[in-house]
């Protein structure tokens, strides 16, 4: 999976100061829910064996979720989702 901004407007506007992080298929080991310590948006975390941790907001954190659980990756659902700040 290929984890950056969406879109082509927001891609040229911060694209530079966002790094693309490339994660193939089997690379995650553990995701987990979170929310944003702003904004309270919900998210999800990824974690990979010697990578980068990465956040990425969505509107549907669950089914994201769900979709890697069935791919075989670790996953922690909080009812009560951690804060992210600034640093995964």
């Amino acid at each position: 999976m290929t984890v950056q901004l969406r879109g082509r407007l927001l891609e040229a506007v911060f694209g530079r100061w966002l790094p693309k992080v490339v994660y193939r298929a089997a690379d995650p080991t553990h995701a987990e829910n979170v929310r944003g310590g702003f904004f309270r948006s919900g998210g999800v975390r990824l974690f990979g064996e010697g990578l980068a941790t990465v956040v990425f907001w969505s509107s549907q954190p669950r089914e994201i979720m769900t979709a890697l659980a069935e791919q075989g990756v670790q996953t922690t659902w909080h009812e009560r989702p951690p804060k992210v700040w600034t640093r995964p």
